[in-house]
This record gives structure tokens, sequence and C-alpha cells, in this order.
């Protein structure tokens, strides 16, 4: 069995890594044998499990709030969680941050959170906790990469794409995925640059996607955008 899983892993990674130019199927079956190889990969990684999802309001304030599993993170989850301040607490983009503050002096942060990287003075939104690591894992080529790293990256990819409402899988143009990626980006980006850089964005999203990897909207987000591929 083991020697099974690793002649399909070594054919998968020849597959994809070729640079022969061959008429026909061969880019088919070069996508066919990446999103086998991936699949493969991904198999064992934990998904995550939310455990708190709270809609508050105080003082006329309101504030959405969720909360994840953390007793499957390994050393590698854990110390990217405190590198990137994404400790498994997310705030709904547009909640206000001033009422959730009130909210946990009422009800303190559980010790183990604070230790995986939370930090009530950063952002901690969605589309905040979503720079930090898109900006990560753009500056890395290691896609392919079967460490335990990738692993923790896809782990905290997953929860932060499972906190989305559901607007988004019903999003056929595709403009909430681009509305979310502009929302991470520095707005003195150069027009041109901002582009390359979401297209980058959104390839990585569906690359490392559990949710959306044959989202019909996310696909065509990326078609609006300058690519910048990696294989040809």
């Amino acid at each position: 069995m083991n020697r099974n899983k690793y002649c399909m892993a070594v054919m998968c990674m020849l597959l994809f890594s070729s640079n022969i130019a061959v008429a026909g199927p061969w880019s088919w079956i070069k996508d066919r044998a990446t999103s086998m190889w991936l699949s493969y990969k991904r198999w064992n990684i934990p998904r995550p499990r939310l455990i708190e999802h709270q809609m508050m309001e105080l003082g006329g304030k309101k504030f959405e709030g969720f909360r994840y599993d953390l007793s499957n993170d390994d050393d590698a989850v854990r110390m990217l969680r405190k590198k990137l301040h994404i400790s498994g607490i997310y705030l709904a983009n547009g909640s206000d941050v001033d009422a959730y503050k009130k909210y946990l002096q009422q009800i303190p942060m559980p010790e183990q959170y604070i230790q995986n990287g939370f930090d009530i003075n950063l952002d901690n939104s969605i589309s905040g906790c979503m720079e930090r690591l898109f900006r990560q894992m753009g500056s890395q080529l290691i896609m392919f990469d079967t460490s335990p790293v990738e692993a923790a990256y896809n782990q905290i990819f997953w929860e932060l794409e499972k906190t989305l409402p559901s607007d988004f899988d019903n999003d056929s143009s595709g403009q909430k995925f681009i509305d979310l990626i502009t929302q991470t980006l520095p707005k003195k980006d150069e027009t041109n640059k901002r582009d390359y850089v979401i297209g980058h964005y959104l390839n990585l999203w569906k690359d490392y996607s559990l949710r959306f990897k044959h989202n019909p909207g996310l696909i065509k987000a990326i078609k609006r955008y300058p690519q910048l591929k990696m294989f040809s």
C-alpha cells in the first residue's frame, strides 16, 4: 500500500513539473495530476471545527465572532498562528471592535488562544487575517511541498474560508472574492501591481481552497486578472 502511494506521488510530481510541450491533452493530464497530488497530500490535514459563533450587540454596537477548536493543532500550526497572530478567533468584517473589546472584559479570552497568537489590539477581522496569511503564502513557492508548514497553511486557510458567509457560495460573478481580496491590499499600490497581486492571491485561494475549489465564481474572478504562471 505504501509503495503504491509512493509511486502515485512520484508520477504526479513528474507530470506537473515537466516542461515538455506536447500537443493534445498534455495540459489536461498535468492539471489532473496536480489535482490528484494536492488531494493526496491534504487527505490527513485536520478539517476546521467551529465551536462558537456569536452575534451580539452591546450599547447599540454589533459584532460577530467565530472561535475554532485548537485541539488538532500540531507544532507547525501553533508556530504559524503565533507568527501571523491568527489564533483561530475571527471577527466578521464590519464588526465593531470596541464592542468586542468590551465583551472580552466581561468574558475573558481562553488562555490557549492568547498562547496561539491572539491579540485584541491587532486586526482580527477575516480580511485582516487573510491579508497576513496571503502575504506569507505569496512570498514562498511552497505549493507542492509536503512539509508540515504547507499543511499548516492549508489548515488555517480552511478556517478562514469556512468563516465566510454563505453568499460566497452563490456568487456566480466572483465579485465577492475580488472585493475581499481587494480589502487585504494596501490602497497605495499602483493599479497594475494591484491587478497582478489580486490575480496571484485569487490563484492561491483556488490552490489552497477546500470550500471553493470548484466554485464557478472564484474561477470567473481569476480569469479577470493577469496571471503569473509557475508552470506551462
